[in-house]
């Protein structure tokens, strides 16, 4: 399943090997199907946060959630609010690029078996319509 774009574009520089199997299965979803030459600034933007959210948390990680302030005290990484940050762009961005679920639907793309068509989801629930004898729908009419 390939994009609007056709094939999958070239990797932003210097991602993380994650990264980069993320910006790959994106361009594999259905998502990427909706999504125009335009846009590709936008999905760059993502992937190039989502890599800088993963640096931070790596760091975060590796010194730990707590850090000396100035006076010595503990208190929180200061990376911790750059992360908060990185997470609020991303959902806005995998938002408006229909990456989850319910953004897909939000933009009106059809979650369907591959291979069905409307017409086919159409024909099943005219097939299935047993709602004529429901006692409920002849007291609302």
């Amino acid at each position: 399943m390939l994009s609007a774009v056709g094939e999958i574009p070239t990797v932003p520089k210097n991602l993380l090997r994650v990264t980069v199997e993320s910006w790959e299965a994106y361009w594999q979803s259905e998502a990427a199907q909706l999504t125009k030459p335009e846009h590709r600034p936008i999905v760059e933007r993502l992937f190039i946060r989502r890599d800088e959210r993963e640096r931070a948390y790596r760091t975060v990680r590796k010194q730990g959630r707590v850090a000396k302030g100035s006076q010595g005290q503990p208190v929180q990484h200061p990376l911790l609010k750059y992360i908060d940050a990185c997470d609020q762009e991303i959902r806005a961005l995998e938002a408006s690029l229909g990456v989850s679920p319910q953004a897909l639907l939000r933009l009106g793309a059809a979650l369907t078996t591959p291979g069905r068509t409307l017409d086919d989801i159409n024909r099943t629930s005219e097939e299935d319509d047993d709602d004529q004898d429901d006692p409920r729908l002849r007291a609302i009419q």
